[in-house]
């Protein structure tokens, strides 16, 4: 296509046609920015966004002028659209006029927006320091991090970014704490981390989670192992998250002793989900260094370590007795959580399967004798699939419903159809196994 049909498309007023010849400039016409100068003229902030994009990318002398007549536009929007495409390549005049708008700019989303733009366009940190007592939190915290991406000298960065750590918003204090993390002894930063976990809410103490994990901290495992005891949920799984992340010794202790100590159930399964890498040794160490067995561990430690056992990674092979001894145990919570981890290591229990499942198979729950099934139909017995499928049609509910969940989670098409035929494309998901009570406080090991 032509540049002048492009140029054509782009007078249709049509968003639509706009993007097609966008399109085609990139293909056909890239080398002629006089249809990108006509993009660039556009009021629908799709359009404008693709044709600074380009700008930027092909012809930032070309387009400096209409790029940074957007920023006399009566709309916002087309405001912060071209800070946002601000980079060196535009040159001195756009840095200039960059710092101009952001004289007299008022509105917040392109002053967050032309902060960043600053620091890329490398307008000095002392440029910016009238941002710092914006009533905007955001942008506040925006100006500490584009100071912080100036590189300024380490004395001016230090006069500027050490007040911030009496601001009232976390954020802004946060953003300042990353600057400062290369300039003061990592052990008065620990303190000054530690003084902020305690006067946080739950929210800025999530952030300060994130926080904790990129700074340069001596320690900071045992930092994010004490906020796994956080009353907030949200804290207690980003301090799993991050520790997870880290994956040193001391990290998968902290882990291990975390899952299996948490007083409530739904939480420890949050952790759980971000423990399959601990290493097995580890978890069983943290259940029996106290000389805790599964034939007299407490029902929720039993059911903790026997959901471990079906997801670790590696030497899952150490909780085979914990698992054999599950299957005996006399609570059906217990065995349930002993089956699934049966049938996640089933080509290990094949050729004993049938004296692991006779006892479930009899005399157990209607999930066990669910999982029973799932377990034979898994190890290639059609009888498995068939039983599950009388299960659909059995007169107590609870035996649809745990029917109809060991067969959402097998992928086979024999599954669906069953589901299927037995009215239960549109049921809901059965619950979990329902949690044992658990006292308030530590689980006990032994």
């Amino acid at each position: 296509m032509e540049s002048w049909e492009i140029i054509k498309l782009l007078g249709t007023g049509n968003v639509k046609l706009a993007l097609h010849a966008l399109d085609r400039w990139g293909k056909d016409a890239s080398f002629d920015p006089e249809p990108l100068l006509a993009a660039l003229t556009s009021s629908d902030p799709t359009v404008l966004k693709v044709a600074l994009a380009h700008a930027a990318e092909r012809h930032p002398t070309a387009c400096l002028g209409a790029v940074t007549a957007l920023f006399q536009r009566e709309d916002p929007v087309a405001r912060r659209l071209a800070v946002e495409a601000m980079i060196p390549a535009f040159g001195d005049i756009a840095r200039e006029r960059l710092e101009q708008l952001l004289e007299k700019e008022q509105h917040p989303f392109v002053i967050a927006s032309g902060v960043k733009a600053a620091s890329r366009m490398g307008v000095k940190a002392e440029r910016l320091t009238p941002f710092l007592k914006h009533e905007d939190s955001r942008i506040r915290a925006n100006t500490t991090r584009a100071i912080v991406a100036t590189k300024a000298p380490p004395d001016i960065m230090r006069s500027i970014l050490e007040p911030l750590l009496k601001d009232p918003a976390p954020r802004v204090q946060n953003e300042a704490l990353r600057g400062l993390a290369g300039m003061i002894p990592p052990e008065e930063l620990r303190e000054i981390v530690q003084k902020r976990r305690a006067a946080y809410d739950g929210e800025a103490r999530t952030s300060l989670v994130h926080l904790i994990y990129d700074l340069p901290l001596p320690g900071k495992a045992s930092l994010l192992a004490e906020l796994l005891d956080d009353a907030n949920p949200e804290v207690e799984v980003a301090a799993a998250s991050c520790l997870a992340k880290i994956g040193d010794s001391e990290s998968w202790k902290a882990l291990a002793d975390g899952y299996l100590r948490q007083a409530e159930p739904a939480r420890a399964e949050a952790i759980l989900k971000l423990i399959p890498a601990v290493p097995a040794n580890v978890v069983l160490f943290a259940t029996e260094r106290g000389g805790g067995r599964i034939v007299d561990a407490s029902s929720e430690l039993a059911r903790r370590v026997l959901a471990f056992a079906a997801i670790v990674k590696n030497d899952w092979q150490l909780f085979i007795p914990w698992i054999l001894g599950g299957l005996e145990r006399r609570e059906n919570e217990i065995r349930e959580v002993a089956l699934v981890a049966v049938r996640e290591r089933l080509s290990y229990f094949s050729a004993n399967m049938e004296d692991l499942l006779r006892r479930p198979e009899r005399m157990g729950s209607p999930r066990e004798r669910a999982l029973v099934a799932q377990i034979r139909w898994r190890a290639g017995q059609m009888a498995g699939l068939e039983t599950l499928k009388s299960f659909l049609h059995n007169e107590d509910e609870i035996f649809r419903i745990e029917a109809a969940r060991a067969l959402r989670e097998e992928p086979a098409l024999l599954a669906k159809k069953a589901l299927k035929d037995a009215g239960f494309v549109d049921a809901p998901e059965a619950p979990t196994t329902p949690a044992a009570p658990v006292a308030k406080g530590p689980i006990k090991l032994i």
